[in-house]
């Protein structure tokens, strides 16, 4: 399953240069298991690119509820 998810272009950035290796979200699809395709949209606020700018894997998921 491929997943796109909206970031500001300063939380976009510092995934992709790797200096925030975690991304917290409060809701993710149901049926989203390891391995699969997570594609970063950089909304266009704040100096945004308005388009997909990075995918990466996703490679754990930790449930804190």
């Amino acid at each position: 399953m491929n997943v796109i998810i909206s970031l500001y272009n300063h939380w976009s950035q510092q995934i992709l240069s790797g200096i925030k290796p975690l991304e917290f979200r409060t809701k993710l699809p149901k049926d989203i298991t390891i391995g699969d395709t997570i594609y970063l949209y950089e909304t266009r606020k704040h100096d945004g690119a308005g388009a997909i700018v990075g995918e990466c894997k996703l490679n754990g998921i930790i449930n804190v509820l």
